[in-house]
């Protein structure tokens, strides 16, 4: 089986998302603490799966927002798969809720199964498509070819039962039978730190990131 790279080392972490991505750990961090903070409002009286959709909605609005203001990508959804992109890093970046995250022991999973369109889009299987020769037909098949042309980084999100997310960035290798592929490419871990009060207060005043979409309560 082909080995995985790992990336844990705080200082090589924020070397590897600055070099791949452009961002600050810290910005993606903001990522799994709305998910987080949308998931642990699930009351009693809301549907079972509902903690998993919010979290899913709103880690969602939040890696569109981090990635909005980043120069080079573009957010969008393509087969209903919301994600950020950048032609010139040939990346784009999707948000998972998985069963754990960020944990040497194990690799991620996700907590739902994985479709069609998005094996796809980790395995770069670009649908066939019959262009006709005018510009609009022509832009929609760049932009399906920039997308599953470039390579799928997951943000993968966990949550303990005290509701504290753990997030990593990863590369899977593939998708076999609905979920990703042992091993990954690269993994590189995202450190949480104190900041997060699972009970409603998101991130701690005393450092607040820049140029984040703020995470408001609901309650």
């Amino acid at each position: 089986m082909p080995s995985c790279t790992l990336i844990v080392d705080p200082i090589e972490v924020h070397n590897e998302c600055a070099t791949l991505f452009g961002v600050e750990p810290h910005e993606i961090m903001s990522i799994a603490l709305a998910a987080a903070a949308a998931r642990n409002e699930k009351t009693d009286l809301m549907p079972a799966f509902s903690g998993g959709m919010l979290a899913h909605i709103y880690g969602v609005e939040q890696l569109k927002a981090v990635f909005a203001y980043k120069g080079g990508y573009t957010t969008d959804a393509i087969s209903n798969l919301d994600h950020a992109l950048s032609k010139s890093r040939n990346v784009k970046i999707m948000f998972q809720n998985v069963d754990i995250a960020a944990s040497p022991r194990f690799e991620p999973k996700a907590n739902s199964k994985i479709g069609e369109a998005k094996r796809g889009a980790v395995e770069k299987a670009s649908p066939m498509f019959f262009a006709e020769l005018n510009e609009a037909e022509a832009q929609r098949q760049e932009k399906l070819n920039a997308f599953f042309s470039s390579d799928a980084w997951f943000i993968c999100v966990s949550y303990d039962k005290n509701g504290v997310p753990s997030c990593e960035i990863s590369l899977p290798r593939g998708i076999e039978e609905g979920n990703f592929a042992p091993t990954f490419v690269k993994r590189i871990f995202i450190e949480i730190g104190d900041g997060f009060d699972p009970e409603g207060l998101r991130l701690s005043d005393d450092n607040p990131p820049t140029d984040i979409k703020p995470i408001v309560s609901r309650k």
